[in-house]
């Protein structure tokens, strides 16, 4: 999963066509979330190109694997521009006594996260909330499970960790077990 050789020839492909690529999808995660760009990374894409390196999302998954709702996500883009504004996430709860899918709309993330739009200034502005408040970061990861309640709670400050750091791109597993040690021991204090 970690290849950083591959990872950064990537971020550095995506970086030189900022001003066509305005967004970038992945999935197989089975959960909803977002990478921002590194600050350290997004200012040095800002002094050498004056632009802004997007964000990646990793979509819902139907197949409730990791204790998830089945989900699905429907995007809205600006049809001129193509930049990505919002995102609708429309699931059904499994973990219900229900044998009937009920398929509804479950959260638009402009709603849920108090964001504009999901620019990576935006969604770094977002991460700066959750990190202060341990009950908008425990809403962003129930959502991320589609809003399942077979899935635990994110309360105790390892998992507060992992998903703070979640929400950032990083180039290797070293730098990501690197922010949750220093998240965990900043938060136990």
């Amino acid at each position: 999963m970690w290849e950083p050789h591959y990872i950064k020839t990537y971020k550095a492909i995506v970086s030189q066509f900022t001003d066509i690529i305005k967004a970038q999808f992945f999935a197989h995660v089975h959960s909803i979330e977002f990478r921002i760009p590194l600050i350290s990374e997004q200012r040095a894409q800002e002094e050498a190109e004056g632009t802004e390196l997007v964000p990646l999302f990793m979509s819902a998954a139907i197949s409730p694997i990791y204790n998830n709702n089945p989900a699905f996500i429907i995007w809205d883009f600006d049809a001129n521009t193509y930049e990505v504004l919002d995102f609708t996430v429309y699931g059904t709860n499994i973990s219900s006594d229900s044998q009937e899918l009920d398929w509804r709309s479950l959260f638009k993330a402009s709603t849920a996260y108090g964001v504009n739009s999901l620019r990576t200034t935006e969604l770094n502005a977002f991460v700066d909330r959750i990190a202060a408040d341990s009950a908008l970061l425990e809403q962003y990861y129930y959502n991320s499970k589609a809003q399942s309640y077979l899935q635990s709670s994110c309360v105790d400050v390892a998992c507060q960790s992992k998903w703070l750091c979640t929400t950032q791109w990083y180039t290797s597993s070293e730098d990501f077990e690197a922010c949750v040690k220093e998240l965990e021991t900043q938060r136990s204090s």
